[in-house]
């Protein structure tokens, strides 16, 4: 057991220089391409203009450039898929067999010459399947060829939904791509258009996937026609979730739209606490990809204490030490849980007395000095407070931080609230590890 007096101040500290500087405490919000504000271009931040042959409008996205290039010259050839007949859609199918059944039904319907006009009404009014919460879409071409896709999306009993796309090659009709859910409603379609400016359309569509009751996302996907495959392939290779449907803007009036995901959900109680802010995606001319990640302040004083241990984990002490006397001392931090005011501050006061010894910071006096005086009894202290008092009295006479987290996960496995307390946070957050904990 650790001696329970404080007062005894390391003897490398002792040595070291009176003075240093506190460093300002950094920005939590990490934005590695340039800010903007929604719906405001600053030009200062855009690449070089650059212009293309015929194009009045200069554009500042290189992909957009390489686009406008080379974009193909559709041949229309409605010859090619049948005139409009007199065509009725048979019975519907069953559908708890899944969506190949409709899908079969609606292609010998079109390819027999069946129109989009028919075909809207009987799946509206015959089979039902047409919903306000539903679509039917014949206005765009998706593949470039000139021809219009057929857009449809429908939900099926018990508690499944669809979204296929039909296209027409030599004169019939085929299924070109089929979403299915199996559990939830059918996928929502977001766009239906030119995102990228390559003279093609590209369907961009949502579906509802739930981690738990109380945490239901939409997973966003964008998918576009590549003809040397013959097929629909993903530009957002992976998808993105979020609480909400994602918009779509030119932001930067380069004629590609990018894809915006305001982050406005604080968390549920599976997730654990949430940064709000905004992530932007946009066109690198081969697919979309995260270029802005413009962050709210921490509302939450565990987010600023995960921020900390993040960069105490690459040895960052000047920006981990500001973090965690922001977590101390800021009083519009919230609290997560009702404990918060219990164990935060210990475990915060433990982890920037770590921070200050390995960096050999004479702050560290006031870091034991504050101990001290807020658990004037360690047996009844939380214990990230035991850690504390472990680490110094052990660095002390050692001055070996090995040995000294040697004796701090000794307490740790004694005591495993030491991580279940911060092993709590829900799944979107940080999960802690022994070692973790002291990990020099």
């Amino acid at each position: 057991m650790p001696s329970p007096r404080y007062g005894f101040i390391f003897l490398l500290i002792i040595l070291l220089a009176a003075c240093a500087r506190v460093p300002a405490p950094p920005t939590p919000t990490v934005i590695p391409f340039p800010t903007v504000t929604v719906g405001r271009q600053y030009e200062a931040l855009l690449p070089p203009i650059t212009a293309v042959p015929g194009q009045t409008v200069p554009l500042a996205n290189p992909a957009t450039v390489a686009a406008l290039a080379n974009q193909p010259t559709p041949t229309p050839d409605f010859a090619a898929c049948p005139a409009n007949h007199d065509v009725s859609l048979g019975e519907r199918p069953n559908l708890l067999l899944g969506g190949e059944g409709v899908a079969n039904e609606i292609t010998r319907f079109l390819t027999a010459g069946g129109s989009v006009a028919a075909l809207r009404e009987q799946l509206r009014d015959d089979w039902g399947l047409l919903r306000e919460d539903t679509i039917l879409r014949s206005d765009v071409d998706l593949t470039g060829e000139g021809i219009p896709e057929i857009v449809l999306t429908f939900n099926a009993p018990p508690n499944a939904g669809y979204l296929q796309v039909f296209g027409c090659t030599n004169g019939r009709y085929e299924l070109r791509h089929q979403v299915a859910v199996n559990e939830g409603e059918a996928p929502e379609v977001v766009w239906l258009g030119d995102l990228n400016f390559d003279g093609k359309g590209e369907l961009v569509y949502a579906t509802t996937v739930c981690e738990a009751e109380d945490t239901c996302e939409f997973e966003t996907q964008v998918l576009t026609w590549d003809e040397e495959l013959g097929r629909f392939v993903s530009l957002l290779p992976g998808g993105v979730r979020n609480f909400s449907l994602p918009t779509l803007n030119d932001i930067d009036q380069d004629q590609v739209a990018e894809i915006v995901l305001n982050l406005d959900t604080r968390g549920t109680r599976t997730t654990g606490p949430l940064r709000t802010g905004v992530n932007i995606y946009d066109w690198n001319g081969q697919e979309y990809v995260l270029s802005i990640v413009q962050l709210d302040p921490p509302r939450f004083r565990i987010q600023v204490i995960h921020e900390a241990d993040r960069f105490l984990s690459r040895m960052e002490t000047a920006n981990a030490a500001a973090l965690y006397e922001q977590a101390l001392n800021d009083p519009d931090l919230r609290y997560w849980f009702n404990d918060g005011p219990v164990t935060l501050p210990a475990y915060t006061l433990y982890r920037l007395l770590l921070t200050y010894a390995i960096s050999e910071d004479p702050r560290v006096v006031s870091v034991i000095e504050r101990i001290n005086e807020d658990y004037p009894e360690l047996e009844d202290a939380p214990v990230y407070i035991q850690m504390a008092v472990a680490f110094r009295d052990v660095l002390t006479e050692t001055n070996s931080p090995r040995t000294a987290c040697a004796a701090v996960l000794d307490i740790v496995e004694e005591q495993p609230e030491a991580l279940d307390l911060l092993n709590r946070y829900g799944s979107r957050n940080p999960k802690y590890t022994a070692e973790a904990l002291c990990p020099f």
